[in-house]
């Protein structure tokens, strides 16, 4: 299944999900409607005659279903409001600390290499790290969406897995963000949330009677307790149900996440050895909070008290039948950390990785483009292989700075200035010293110097990079960064493609647009396409004919079929372009991916920039092409 399918699954699954809690909850907000429509009719015509379905009882009926409609639907939403700083607001309820570059422990920068690593190899923004402070190994991937993804460790799992598992436990939590998960188990926790609150209400009506409350009126004192208990029976009961379609849902996602992180990684003795020390460790993958009931099934492993194993409630498959289907030759036997000596820091084996990559060595074929589409969300061993070496080809330097959100935003402001002219560099120079002290100003241009040095290949994972960090800057921060950003791109009036990129690519991070509600034709976004392919062509030729050339014939490519001028769209129209393609179905954009392949390739040859350009498009649109490498 490829990642536009995942994504289509995901958004189907989120659907089918909508449909069976919404009918959950009409089945709830029934039964509760009926019930206390009856309790009302008994105590207002008590000896009056049987129970009678009239305009009276209609109006009670609806007037009960209103208000349990609009407390499921108030405390869901409210949950959802809670959660809205994505990854990060779930790490920090659960008391994750997020670790930083500077001065981590062995251990701590162990799993920081490993999910940078994992991060440029799959060419999305370099998720925050953070350490929860549990025994038991676990993990978990979190975030409305790939921008806001947080990843979330134990000191148990950094502490007892060696650098393959680990590579095989993030592996797994990285096809989650890339699957589109994510968002759909924080829908679940505000769901599930809104139908909780009816029980948790009817139980705190039953709480005040037992509490020596007494009401004037025994009569309306009987009614509070007959209500409290409906409010509490059936709002459990809408629970019961509500974890079961959860369970369900996440066990197929977890044997998805599973089979990914092992294509991911090409080693099932990494995702199978974790699993194994899970079972052979006395604590397992169980946390000790109570935050962990609500966020259970978006762990790595089952994270509850109580072990369920292969019931209905379990958010997890049993271990045996995860480490069988990783690892069909498994003896059954399990490992048991305190029996083994002190994790390894090595990397991988060589004889345990795959060969070298055969797909750089099919740039000048005609169906290249196809071979690299094949790769959108899916990264392979290779592209970890890659990932290794571009982080150790990186100056001191640089990544000394890009641990902390000041020296990350001098690194932007110095990349920026590497692709810009001579005299444009003079101009932005000015910008920056109106908007950063002498300090800053004498640290841009020391990293200016390093980023002119700094091969072109390393220039786009060195931006994912200053991700982690620039996510610590406040909101006045962030507007001030991006204005900043906006200033120097516009020192110019050259639409250089790079720089606008790198401008909307960080925009998209640190200031997500909504995403959309609903999804659209290709077709339909016919003149958007034609812009973004017609900034690719006078990207990737230089002479005239050949940008013209090269646009049409990606355009045909895309179903376009257009004689007219090459276009030379401004920045607000690559802008506005942009935010609708955005809007495109799933299974709709590898059409428009193989067009912009196609555009920057039409010459006969795809350099190290004509990919970067068409890596950074296509981040933009949410399909992040793995690190690769051409020539």
């Amino acid at each position: 299944m490829t990642f536009f399918e995942h994504q289509e699954r995901a958004r189907t699954s989120t659907t089918k999900l909508v449909l069976l809690f919404a009918l959950a909850v009409l089945v709830l907000a029934g039964s509760l409607s009926g019930a206390v429509a009856w309790l009302l009719w008994g105590f207002q015509h008590q000896g009056q005659g049987a129970f009678q379905w009239n305009a009276e009882t209609q109006s009670n009926v609806a007037k009960v279903a209103a208000l349990v409609l609009l407390i499921i639907a108030g405390a869901a939403f409210y949950r959802m409001a809670q959660l809205r700083g994505g990854g990060r607001t779930i790490a920090e309820q659960m008391g994750g600390r997020l670790l930083l570059r500077n001065n981590p422990t062995p251990e701590e920068r162990r799993i920081l290499n490993v999910v940078e690593e994992m991060a440029i190899a799959s060419g999305v923004p370099v998720p925050p790290v953070y350490l929860i402070e549990d025994e038991a190994i676990n993990a978990f991937a979190a975030g409305y969406h790939v921008r806001d993804a947080v990843i979330g460790i134990t000191r148990g799992a950094i502490k007892f897995l060696k650098r393959e598992e680990l590579q095989g436990v993030i592996a797994h939590e990285f096809s989650h963000i890339l699957n589109g998960d994510m968002r759909l188990n924080l829908r679940l926790i505000g769901w599930l949330h809104g139908i909780l609150v009816l029980g948790l209400l009817g139980k705190a009506l039953l709480r005040v009677r037992s509490s020596g409350y007494r009401s004037r009126n025994n009569k309306n004192e009987g009614g509070l307790v007959l209500v409290g208990l409906a409010l509490f029976v059936l709002g459990y009961a809408g629970v019961f149900f509500g974890n079961l379609i959860k369970a369900a849902v996440s066990r197929q996602r977890e044997f998805l996440a599973d089979a990914s992180g092992v294509q991911f990684t090409r080693y099932p003795g990494g995702l199978s050895g974790a699993l194994q020390k899970i079972g052979g460790y006395p604590l397992g993958s169980r946390l000790l909070m109570p935050q962990v009931e609500e966020i259970s099934h978006m762990m790595f492993g089952d994270s509850l008290i109580t072990k369920r194993h292969v019931s209905w409630f379990a958010t997890h498959p049993a271990l045996p039948e995860r480490i069988k289907r990783i690892d069909p030759r498994w003896n059954g036997e399990y490992i048991n950390p305190f029996q083994l000596p002190e994790p390894s820091y090595s990397a991988i084996a060589e004889e345990e990785a795959a060969p070298t990559s055969t797909a750089a060595k099919t740039a000048a074929l005609k169906d290249f483009a196809a071979v690299l589409i094949a790769t959108v969300g899916q990264p392979s061993t290779q592209s970890v292989n890659l990932a290794q070496q571009q982080l150790q080809q990186m100056p001191t330097v640089l990544t000394t700075q890009v641990a902390d959100a000041n020296g990350a935003c001098c690194v932007v402001y110095a990349l920026l200035l590497a692709h810009s002219s001579a005299e444009t560099v003079e101009q932005q120079k000015h910008l920056l010293a109106a908007a950063l002290n002498s300090v800053e100003q004498l640290q841009v241009a020391t990293l200016y110097k390093a980023t002119q040095q700094l091969a072109r290949p390393l220039h786009y994972p060195l931006l994912e990079l200053t991700q982690p960090a620039l996510l610590q800057l406040s909101p006045k921060q962030r507007t001030q960064f991006l204005q900043v950003l906006q200033q120097l791109v516009a020192a110019d009036a050259v639409t250089n493609l790079f720089e606008w990129c790198v401008l909307q690519l960080l925009t998209h991070h640190l200031q997500p647009p909504a995403v959309a509600s609903s999804r659209v034709d290709l077709s339909s976004c016919a003149t958007h396409a034609e812009l973004l392919l017609a900034g690719l062509a006078r990207a990737g030729h230089i002479d005239t004919q050949q940008q013209q050339q090269a646009w049409q014939a990606a355009c045909a490519s895309a179903g376009f079929n257009t004689n007219a001028e090459l276009p030379e769209p401004s920045k607000e129209q690559l802008t506005a372009a942009l935010a609708n393609l955005r809007t495109v179905k799933p299974l709709q954009l590898p059409r428009l991916l193989k067009a912009m392949v196609h555009c920057v390739q039409h010459d006969g040859q795809l350099t190290p920039v004509e990919l970067e350009l068409v890596r950074l498009t296509s981040a933009l649109l949410d399909c992040p092409i793995p690190a690769i490498v051409v020539g």
